[in-house]
């Protein structure tokens, strides 16, 4: 089958429409990017991939520094694909190649944000959700969250880069057993997969996005970016070096108050 392009992709998704939508708020110091179909348990029907990836370009042109990536409700970070949507698209190869080019290219741009991203992962996130968690920086799972990568259950395998981001946080052996066995994730076992372990992942998002935003936007930029490359390592930090951030620090320390 001849490769298709993402617009081509779009067009395609964009015929098959569905219910639910995708939310981005762009106030204030910290994005708001939320997956809002509770009734499908967040469900991500092929009109929200189109509004996603609107979203994704809006990101990144944002000058902002931080990312809050979650589901509506506490039920339910995302339950993958809106299967009642697609269901009818089984015999169509050419709709599961565009869905397969459309949302692994979203997905690995909402990886490569300038924003530092996090995602708090309340309630299933399971198939398609469980990749979309793996593109945010950071996650804050709630300690009773059901986080299962379920493709195999469902005679599929990952299709949206989740498979290669998962090798990039638990290694290979890890990551290939957690595919093959498609069981909801024991969590305390996998403690690669999760910055925080939360018995209240919104609480505990709201602290660690709070610490964040103290910071300067900046820097915080800065620092996703030196871990990039060398190169974009040295890059970052020669266009920050004599900047109002660190000028502006420099003058607090100046003045006795501490780093």
């Amino acid at each position: 089958m001849e490769p298709l392009s993402f617009e081509t992709a779009r067009a395609s998704l964009s015929a098959l429409g569905g219910s639910g939508r995708v939310r981005l708020d762009l106030e204030g110091t910290v994005a708001r990017l939320v997956i809002d179909h509770p009734s499908a348990r967040n469900a991500i029907s092929p009109a929200m991939m189109i509004q996603l990836a609107s979203a994704v370009e809006a990101l990144e042109a944002w000058p902002g520094a931080l990312l809050c990536i979650r589901g509506q409700g506490a039920k339910a970070f995302c339950a993958g694909s809106d299967l009642s949507a697609v269901r009818g698209a089984l015999d169509r190869p050419d709709l599961a190649q565009a869905m397969l080019t459309f949302m692994g290219q979203v997905c690995a741009r909402l990886r490569a944000l300038p924003q530092l991203s996090v995602a708090c992962v309340q309630g299933a996130a399971v198939g398609g959700g469980a990749e979309l968690m793996t593109c945010a920086d950071l996650r804050v799972i709630q300690s009773d969250a059901r986080v299962q990568f379920v493709h195999a259950r469902l005679g599929l395998s990952p299709g949206w880069g989740g498979a290669a981001r998962l090798k990039d946080l638990l290694g290979y052996s890890q990551a290939l057993a957690v595919l093959a066995r498609a069981r909801p994730l024991d969590l305390p076992q996998h403690p690669a997969l999760w910055h925080s372990l939360a018995s209240d992942a919104e609480a505990e998002t709201e602290t660690l996005l709070q610490e964040l935003s103290a910071l300067p936007a900046e820097s915080v930029r800065g620092a996703k970016a030196a871990l990039q490359s060398p190169q974009a390592e040295r890059e970052s930090f020669l266009k920050l070096w004599g900047g109002a951030a660190q000028r502006k620090a420099l003058a607090k320390l100046s003045q006795g108050k501490g780093r």
